[in-house]
């Protein structure tokens, strides 16, 4: 089963692009599981943001709210209509090697160009869960390549304001988390020595003394301990938590 969105999606997105003429126009969209659906919760709470409305009430908690994880926007692709120059200026530039987050790699940075958004604050699209693909899937590449993301979006900040730099710390804290969670996912740990001092070294972990601890879980503040330390100790034992949280 596939997702699929609301009949009247399309009228209501071009009916908002009809008032507003916005940069870009976003839907809420439902979680839709089996038995039941959530709602997706976009900290927007007006039709329409100028520029100025974006930079002050948008952008500051767009990839991070402060708690642990939640998106202000969310990144998906699939509920965003952006003006096609936005898109063609930004879409083109995401590397293709990026298999987690390759939405964020350009939805994030098309917002930070736009100078006016409008939001419909009803769910049109339905995104179906699999609750089993985050402990059942094993991605062997992902070890390489998952700070990309991460770039992109360092890279956007730099470009395009510096809206995003105290959330890009607890976005680099997500992707290692999730890369370790990966190989807690995998049948054997043969190859997790191996990851854990590759992330220990890489050097794009940098975090400053932007993180507030008492906005994170108490599992994530000891993987930010072992990065921050850079402890090979710390984070097999964050390895050993996830391993046995996911059985």
């Amino acid at each position: 089963m596939t997702d699929w969105i609301a009949p009247d999606m399309y009228e209501k997105v071009a009916r908002s692009i009809d008032a507003y003429y916005a940069d870009c126009v976003i839907t809420q969209f439902y979680f839709a599981y089996e038995d039941h659906q959530n709602a997706s919760q976009y900290l927007l709470n007006r039709d329409y943001y100028s520029r100025e409305e974006l930079e002050r009430d948008v952008f500051p908690t767009m990839l991070y709210t402060g708690k642990w994880y939640q998106f202000g926007i969310f990144p998906n692709c699939w509920t965003k209509v952006f003006k096609a120059d936005i898109l063609r200026k930004h879409i083109f530039d995401v590397d293709d090697r990026i298999r987690l987050g390759e939405d964020i790699a350009f939805t994030y940075p098309c917002l930070l160009d736009c100078q006016s958004l409008s939001f419909i604050d009803e769910p049109l699209y339905y995104y179906r869960q699999n609750p089993a693909s985050m402990t059942a899937s094993y991605d062997v590449r992902l070890p390489n390549i998952y700070w990309l993301p991460y770039q992109a979006l360092v890279k956007a900040s730099d470009n395009l304001g510096e809206y995003l730099s105290n959330q890009l710390s607890y976005y680099l804290l997500y992707l290692v988390n999730f890369v370790i969670r990966n190989e807690a996912a995998a049948h054997t740990g043969n190859n997790v020595n191996l990851v854990i001092h590759n992330v220990i070294s890489e050097n794009s972990l940098s975090f400053g003394n932007i993180i507030d601890l008492t906005s994170l879980p108490w599992h994530i503040r000891i993987l930010y301990t072992a990065l921050k330390r850079k402890s090979v100790v710390l984070l097999k034992l964050y390895y050993v938590v996830m391993k046995t949280h996911l059985r």
